[in-house]
């Protein structure tokens, strides 16, 4: 298992905006494996080459890097190209609760797919109004399965609050 992030990325959101915003990456990884682009999470301006069979089962992507402060309210998924074999993942907070935001969502469906936060789940409604990040931190995918054909569309709901 290894943890992954964007090379040279850091923890920001605009200070100056008001409200919620709305941050948004795409998850393309055959171009990840062409390309790269990627760092190890324990040295993240190092480029790491993602191996030519994509991530392994259980390999953790922080897709989202927040600053202390910042209230994450919802995530969710689009799926552009299936993975095309059986792929699931879990989105949350790694360390607190890993499938918090998406829990089990099948990467494997058709194209166009919207997967989003429950109420049930732990960041949802019933149970918290999201994620604070009392310090840094990362919103993370749990690759449940080996992944290397999957492009998706991640985007998170997330407001500076600290200042409040």
């Amino acid at each position: 298992m290894a943890t992954y992030t964007y090379k040279g990325e850091g923890y920001s959101l605009p200070y100056d905006a008001p409200g919620m915003q709305i941050v948004r990456r795409r998850l393309d990884i055959p171009d990840l494996i062409a390309n790269g682009g990627l760092a190890l999470a324990s040295a993240p301006s190092v480029p790491t080459s993602l191996a030519a069979t994509g991530f392994a089962q259980t390999d953790i992507l922080d897709i989202f890097h927040f600053p202390k402060g910042t209230l994450v309210k919802r995530v969710c998924a689009r799926i552009v190209t299936p993975e095309g074999g059986t792929l699931t993942v879990d989105v949350g907070v790694t360390g607190a609760d890993a499938d918090g935001f998406l829990d089990g969502s099948d990467m494997n469906g058709s194209a166009g797919t919207v997967y989003y936060t429950l109420d049930s789940l732990g960041y949802g409604t019933d149970n918290a109004l999201g994620y604070f990040f009392a310090a840094d931190g990362a919103v993370s995918i749990l690759f449940n399965n080996a992944a290397d054909t999957l492009v998706a569309d991640f985007w998170a709901e997330a407001a500076f609050v600290a200042e409040i």
